[in-house]
Parts: C-alpha cells; structure tokens; sequence
C-alpha cells in the first residue's frame, strides 16, 4: 500500500480541485505512484444533488461548492484515467440527474438519495470486498459499499439507508426514455396536467421537497387512471 498523504486546502474550483486530488502538483503523480487497473473517487462533504457538492463552510474562506457541470469537467478531464467507481460520502447525490452527467466519467455511481448522517461512510469497513477478495471486480465493491453503508444505518429512524450502486452505461437509455415520458405529456389536458403533479407530490420525497424518487413517481403515473394511455405506457 502507498502511505497516505496530506495536501493543501484548495477551493473548490474545477478542474484544479479533482486534479489536485489526483495529480498533486506538489507531490508525485496519484496514478503514477500507485498504478491501479481500476480506480474510485470517493467526494466528500455536503451534498445537494443537482445543485452541486462539497459544499465548503467551515474553513474560514468564502463560501465555495462544486455544481454538478463543474464536477463533470473535472472528471472528463484527459489528465483523469476512466473511473471505476465515483462515489459521494454527501447528501442526496444520487439523482439520475448527477449519474447521467458522469456517465462518460465513471462506470459506477455509490451514492444516497437521502441525507448522510454526520458520520458519513463507515471507512474501517467500507472496502470490505478488497480485504476479502484482493481481485474483487468494481462492482463487487460498490456492493460492499452499499452493504457498508446499510450495515452502518440499518437502524437509522429517519429514512436515511438510501445508499445505491448504479450502473452508469444504463443512463443514456433511462434519459431516453424520460424524454419519450415528457413528450407525452404534450397532449395532456389542464386537469390531467393537475392529476400528474399529484403523482410527483405523493411519490417518495427526500429533505429537499423538490426531490422526487423517479420510480415511486412513474408507479402512481401508472396507478392514475385519469392520465392517457400513451404517458402511462411511457411510464
């Protein structure tokens, strides 16, 4: 193993920030001191989906944050080897939204649609699947992340053991097929119009009120017998 090493507090200005933790430019190169066949970034700090990640407000500088376009620069920068596994010790961060702008970055996402508690990821246990299995594939370590992350949170009342491992090659259909569900709410009526934001508002909701589970979402679409036949198909 490669002994861990510090580096300077940066602001969280892309791409200097994820490069940084890569490729230290006052250090030797991340991947060229530890060649790996496969690599994970795990970012930690505050989340907010969509609206970005690691939010910086305890470090007595100004208030800094990496937005979700940010993060994807970074990621797909040609100094950056392909990711693995990307990962978000941060809350809410696994929106298809977040995955469909990583797609081309990583091949998995490790992340939870709820809040993460302030104990975040338990790391004596996080890498279970590489200590018992050194040949461990990617996805049997995001699975053993996941399976850390339950383990730590199982008994969690607040609804927060939401942590997922998401096949990111599947997001570009998954967008294709959210389009072809928007386009058939063209033809929707004023009051069919009332009946899907029903559908929205009564699906699985998470801290952030705007955040919606999508398939909790589409099942109610289906359920709701006022909406066209072409919008419930799409569903």
């Amino acid at each position: 193993f490669s002994p861990i090493q510090e580096v300077r507090e940066l602001p969280a200005q892309p791409p200097r920030l994820v490069l940084h933790t890569v490729e230290p430019a006052d250090s030797p190169e991340a991947v060229a001191a530890a060649p790996a066949s496969n690599y994970a970034l795990i970012a930690w700090d505050h989340g907010a989906g969509i609206f970005g990640s690691n939010y910086d407000y305890f470090d007595n500088q100004p208030l800094d944050h990496l937005t979700a376009s940010e993060l994807r620069q970074a990621l797909t920068s040609n100094s950056i080897p392909q990711l693995q596994i990307v990962s978000f010790d941060a809350c809410l961060m696994a929106m298809a939204e977040v995955g469909h702008g990583l797609r081309n970055a990583a091949d998995i996402l490790v992340a939870s649609q709820e809040v993460v508690g302030a104990e975040g990821y338990d790391y004596t246990t996080l890498f279970s699947a590489l200590v018992d299995n050194v040949a461990a594939s990617p996805a049997e370590v995001a699975s053993g992340m996941v399976r850390s992350y339950q383990n730590s949170y199982n008994s969690n009342t607040n609804g927060w053991n939401t942590q997922s491992a998401v096949n990111l090659s599947r997001l570009e259909a998954l967008a294709n097929s959210i389009k072809g569900f928007t386009d058939a709410t063209a033809a929707l009526s004023a009051a069919q119009w009332r009946s899907l934001s029903k559908c929205f508002e009564t699906a699985i909701g998470y801290a952030d009120p705007d955040f919606r589970d999508l398939g909790s979402a589409m099942r109610a679409v289906i359920g709701e017998t006022s909406l066209t036949s072409d919008l419930q198909m799409a569903a």
